[in-house]
């Protein structure tokens, strides 16, 4: 995940009913708000920046830390009624800086609710009225719409269209989701106007598939039917230039220092999941200015518009489904004409990890599509067996790496946790306690009923997914596409690092058993060289229907 540099802000989220109980105008303080549980806390984005860029709520970010270092530190002094009153004050003066008035969450109980909410007259909270601004699309699974003050609706409703041309044809729904990704927990990172957008590139493939023919009145499944279709195989991923990346994992505080005080990054990472003015999807860390001098020999490639560029002079590549309004603006030269304008900073959402855990817990959703045996499953479940008996006899490494996971080490081993595992961190003799005996053997129950649902656990890992760049940089370049994998081979450095070349991979939520596959994985010079930086992260072919079958690996 990105690393939030900046902190979280608050505002209101209240039931409709709330408001129709009020006649539709409600008074409310925040204590009264945090006392019914009606104030919550969002990560920084690029709406809340708008937000306070339009009502003025220039705090920096240093003059945040000031107030909480100045918090902590009366804490800790002996308690005296004038410390009390200065932490009262600072705690004011914290709200004043991170609470947004003007931006509210309502959740709908009912339609007539959000017809009411949204009409003429709308509705009133602290003595401002409130317009309908966005839907998110997790928000909206669960009913909830945001709303800012009217007194800013028009310049921010500006800012999420960003200049596009409003004659552009878009589905009313996509056009609401595009403009929600401004509501994305996002860190801005260093900009560049140094960037491309090609259309994604296209396969001709064939496989066999399940096809479902459906007439109105019935539906028939077919299986093991032969099936042509074209693959966009890069669809939502892009291309990151190395020296950016590393600058990125500065911007983020993926660094140390050296001697001399210069940042220098911890690594380079694999991907950043990114946003801008409509735009998502993962750059990944790629050498495309190599392919150009090595392999196509020659440097010029043609955008999305038609309109030459010098891969020379580009930092980053978007394909035309990560920008998902491309077609809105004239070029690349107007679409960032119009970010700067607007305000817009290219952020992080997510930034894939130095290494990958090689531990993971399955679920009953991953294991009920098989038929085991006696065998397998005491095969499957041997390592939680072990794990769970090495805890019972009291074993103290067993214990705490038992309570606080693989990912431990030993700068973090005795931070978080329970109180008396962080103990036992320094100590071994507080095993001798009853307390802590008992709270031990209670964990060790729970973690049996968990197994018993098919939480266990397994040599396995998360990865980002992305397509065979080598293959999209030849679709650039005007070349034949082949790609460094073939229908059914897949690179994941790794597990071949570990001298894996088979693993199974699961699509989560599972929504059928199709969503599990079988993957073949190929290391050698040619991909080696080619992903170098792309170490934890999986890559996917261009030749067959893998990406498919996991529901669009969405």
């Amino acid at each position: 995940m990105s690393k939030q540099l900046y902190s979280p802000r608050f505002i209101l989220k209240i039931q409709s009913s709330r408001l129709k109980e009020s006649d539709w105008s409600l008074n409310i303080n925040l204590q009264e708000a945090r006392d019914k549980e009606e104030l919550i806390q969002l990560g920084d984005s690029q709406i809340l920046r708008f937000i306070r860029e339009l009502t003025n709520m220039n705090y920096s970010e240093n003059e945040i830390e000031e107030v909480k270092d100045k918090i902590n530190e009366l804490k800790k002094e002996k308690s005296c009624k004038p410390n009390k009153e200065k932490i009262k004050e600072l705690y004011k003066d914290l709200d004043k800086m991170l609470y947004i008035k003007d931006y509210v969450s309502i959740i709908f109980d009912k339609k007539g609710d959000f017809d009411r909410a949204t009409n003429k007259n709308g509705f009133r909270i602290n003595e401002k009225n409130f317009k309908r601004i966005v839907g998110t699309t997790g928000g909206i699974k669960n009913n909830t719409v945001n709303f800012c003050s009217e007194e800013i609706y028009d310049l921010l409703n500006e800012k999420l269209d960003c200049g596009r041309n409003k004659e552009t044809p878009i589905v009313p729904a996509k056009l609401e989701a595009y403009r929600a990704l401004c509501a994305s927990v996002s860190t801005p990172v260093t900009q560049t106007r140094r960037i491309l957008v090609i259309k994604d590139g296209i396969t001709n493939i064939k496989d066999k598939v399940i096809k479902v023919s459906d007439n109105g009145d019935d539906y028939k499944v077919e299986y093991g039917i032969d099936y042509e279709s074209e693959k966009e195989f890069c669809d939502g991923c892009g291309m990151i230039r190395p020296t950016l990346s590393e600058q990125w994992a500065i911007d983020l505080g993926l660094y140390h220092e050296d001697e001399q005080g210069n940042k220098i990054a911890n690594y380079i990472p694999s991907g950043f999941n990114t946003r801008d003015a409509f735009e998502k999807g993962m750059l990944c860390t790629y050498d495309f200015e190599m392919f150009g001098e090595e392999i196509a020999n020659n440097y010029m490639v043609k955008d999305a518009w038609g309109n030459e560029h010098d891969i020379r002079d580009i930092d980053i590549i978007f394909t035309t489904n990560m920008l998902k309004l491309w077609n809105a603006y004239d070029s690349i030269e107007d679409y960032l004409d119009n970010c700067e304008k607007y305000g817009y900073f290219l952020s992080v959402t997510k930034v894939t990890p130095r290494k990958l855990e090689l531990k993971r817990n399955m679920n009953y959703q991953y294991l009920q599509s098989y038929n085991f045996t006696n065998d397998d499953i005491q095969e499957l479940c041997s390592e939680t067996v072990n794990n769970i008996n090495d805890v019972l006899g009291l074993d103290v490494a067993k214990t705490i790496l038992f309570s606080k996971g693989i990912d431990i080490t030993k700068d973090n081993v005795s931070k978080g946790g329970y109180d008396f595992i962080r103990a036992l961190t320094i100590s071994d003799k507080v095993l001798g306690d009853s307390y802590v005996k008992n709270k031990i053997y209670n964990m060790i129950e729970k973690r049996i009923r968990e197994s018993k649902k098919g939480v266990i656990q397994v040599d396995g890992c998360y990865s980002i997914i992305c397509g065979d760049l080598f293959a999209l940089c030849q679709y650039m370049f005007g070349l034949k596409i082949t790609g460094l994998l073939n229908k059914g081979e897949f690179y994941s450095k790794t597990w071949t690092d570990k001298g894996v070349y088979e693993i199974v991979s699961y699509r989560s939520p599972m929504t059928s058993h199709n969503n599990i596959s079988k993957k073949k994985l190929i290391s050698n010079d040619s991909t080696n060289k080619w992903f170098k930086y792309i170490e934890t992260m999986t890559i996917f072919n261009a030749w067959d229907t893998t990406c498919d079958s996991m529901n669009g690996a969405d």
